[in-house]
């Protein structure tokens, strides 16, 4: 058990009470579930209660009382070790069952599911009754029966977001050696959605085209039948349209209200036409990730010579507009379309609360980028003279306008598996393990293709 209040846990194992020293706290052999939920809040180690042998330490910020085989009951284990302990890992230990019962590889001790389950039952039932009886009672279940379960039962479908490789450039393609069987990237720097904002950028309808022809390569190598289940059972993750906002302000200096939700609507309507497009292909699957907050990045600010705390609003007020389209246009899509399955990614708020509120997500800085030139070095990251920061985790920006590797890494986890805060009406862990109402689909694949700038 620990006491959580606002600190980190780290597991110190194999050594005695004698032997612990301060400097012990920082090592990490094996962090658990506690540890992981206290690293999304940026926090310190809790102090293990049994290593205070001075008595000095007062556990102001929290407290573990952990023992590794601690029973509920004492009769179960009356030598249990409190301090001198190796734990083993959840896998190791259902691996050490599994021999000492000859169990195979996929099976379980059925007693002990059993057990289990009543268990998880019971302490369900508990909880509510607690809360029903106890004022100011607050509490939460997690399931990790379910979810371990799941992970042990059917590990392909975590795959993604564990040990895949990335997707392979559309553009590196050379004949006869890569069939993108695995998926394929079609992403563009600077890509957008109307093709005149940039005729020199891959823009969608372009990468539309090489979609089409990988799809071909698909039926060439494999068949119409097995292309199209791995078309059926793919996902297109879709993340476009920024590109298209940001030059909106000077080309369209005094835009009317009617005038600016006509131009997001011309926008999404080219992303509505894609989408048919891929649909009609074989795709049935469909991940939007949605506009960001643009007039709060690093370069707007710059650009726009703007304070710390001031956003173009413009440039929040577009996005906000194609952001409701295009969670319509999938409702509505929805509807049109048997078998269509989708997810909207609210990149929008999820990025803006980490600009507003930096360090609630362990960032020391959220105004400025850690590579470029200029007040908020918003621009010409890599080129001419620049400047770069130490330690890019501090900030949540790498550019003017990109998040940093430690903003995308927390973005991708509720991507994954986020609530319908993050992104709905599923999250991609869901959107995967969907199994499609086409007869023809027998089974999960994990084939992703990506459109993007």
């Amino acid at each position: 058990m620990s006491l959580l209040h606002s600190r980190q846990s780290s597991h110190l194992m194999g050594k005695p009470s004698s032997s612990i020293q301060p400097e012990d706290f920082a090592m990490v052999v094996t962090r658990n579930i506690p540890d992981f939920t206290a690293l999304h809040e940026n926090l310190s180690l809790w102090r293990p209660y049994l290593y205070d042998q001075s008595g000095k330490h007062q556990f102001l910020n929290g407290a573990s009382f952990a023992s590794a085989g601690a029973p509920v009951l004492s009769c179960v284990n009356p030598k249990v070790e409190n301090l001198h302990f190796k734990i083993l890992d959840l896998w190791g230990a259902n691996q050490m069952l599994k021999q000492q019962y000859n169990l195979s590889v996929k099976a379980c001790v059925e007693e002990l599911q059993t057990i289990a389950i009543l268990h998880n039952n019971a302490l369900s039932n508990v909880t509510k009754e607690l809360e029903r009886r106890l004022s100011g009672f607050n509490y939460l279940n997690f399931d990790f029966f379910d979810a371990l379960n799941d992970m042990t039962s059917h590990p392909e479908k975590y795959a993604l977001h564990a040990n895949l490789s990335l997707w392979r450039p559309y553009l590196s393609y050379q004949p006869g050696k890569y069939q993108f069987l695995n998926g394929a990237n079609f992403a563009s720097a600077g890509a957008s959605v109307l093709p005149y904002n940039d005729p020199e950028v891959l823009h969608l309808d372009i990468q539309l085209g090489f979609f089409k022809n990988v799809a071909s390569l698909w039926r060439q190598k494999l068949g119409d039948a097995e292309a199209n289940k791995r078309l059926n059972n793919a996902v297109f993750l879709i993340s476009i349209g920024g590109v298209d906002y940001v030059p909106f302000p000077s080309h369209y200096p005094n835009a009317t209200e009617s005038e600016k939700q006509e131009y997001v609507n011309w926008v999404i309507g080219n992303i509505t036409y894609m989408i048919t497009e891929i649909y009609e292909t074989g795709g049935r699957k469909f991940a939007f990730q949605n506009v960001a907050p643009l007039g709060c990045t690093p370069g707007a600010k710059q650009t726009n010579n703007l304070t710390d705390d001031e956003c173009v609003e413009e440039l929040l007020e577009m996005p906000t507009l194609h952001n409701n389209a295009l969670f319509n246009a999938a409702k509505e899509l929805e509807i049109k379309l048997p078998a269509f399955k989708y997810l909207v990614f609210d990149y929008y708020n999820l990025l803006y609360d980490r600009i507003k509120h930096p360090s609630k997500y362990g960032f020391e800085e959220s105004n400025i980028a850690c590579c470029g030139s200029g007040a908020n070095r918003g621009a010409d990251c890599g080129i001419g003279e620049y400047e770069l920061c130490s330690d890019p985790n501090e900030y949540l920006f790498f550019d003017g306008y990109h998040p940093s590797e430690r903003a995308n890494s927390q973005l991708s986890e509720l991507l994954w598996s986020g609530g319908k805060n993050a992104t709905a009406p599923l999250n991609m862990k869901q959107l995967i393990a969907l199994e499609e109402l086409d007869q023809e689909i027998v089974k999960f694949s994990d084939h992703v293709m990506k459109f993007s700038i």
